[in-house]
């Protein structure tokens, strides 16, 4: 009997250890919420934000930002189509497909395919993945403090 509750207790570990799917996908979204998605298929997706910053960004693009628990999301106008930019996260639940994200090492991030990492500050670090051939066009961060943790992980659009 011992010895079924043990190997339960192991199965059930393991099993929340691994990612069940692929939140963070770099360069395309965090937890279903896709670069150039609308405002209104995020909160579809996600329910009505906790706040809801607007305002105009020195090159004249309205700018709003959803503010959910553990997760913000950028909406820009590009063109004149407003569009998500950016989705943030900081949830450790939030992993990619090969289980890096918030509370990873900054080795196993570099491991990712086409990560390069930087020094900020003494004390923080990032490492950004892009696609092959597309540098500048969307790319994602995973930022790190004291003892090269990730704190929070963000795949962004590049706006020109």
């Amino acid at each position: 009997m011992r010895r079924a509750i043990l190997l339960t207790a192991v199965v059930a570990a393991l099993g929340a250890a691994l990612p069940a799917g692929a939140a963070i996908v770099p360069g395309r979204a965090i937890d279903g919420i896709s670069l150039r998605m609308s405002e209104a298929q995020v909160r579809a997706r996600l329910g009505a934000p906790l706040h809801v910053y607007r305002w105009v960004a020195a090159h004249g693009r309205h700018v709003a930002q959803l503010h959910y628990a553990s997760l913000d999301v950028v909406v820009q106008s590009l063109g004149n189509r407003p569009v998500v930019v950016l989705v943030l996260t900081r949830r450790p639940s939030d992993r990619t497909a090969s289980g890096v994200g918030v509370g990873s090492t900054l080795a196993s991030v570099e491991k990712l395919p086409n990560a390069r990492c930087a020094l900020v500050t003494k004390t923080q670090r990032y490492c950004g993945v892009t696609e092959p051939g597309k540098p500048f066009d969307r790319y994602t961060l995973f930022w790190a403090g004291r003892g090269d943790r990730v704190t929070e992980v963000f795949v962004q659009l590049v706006v020109v």
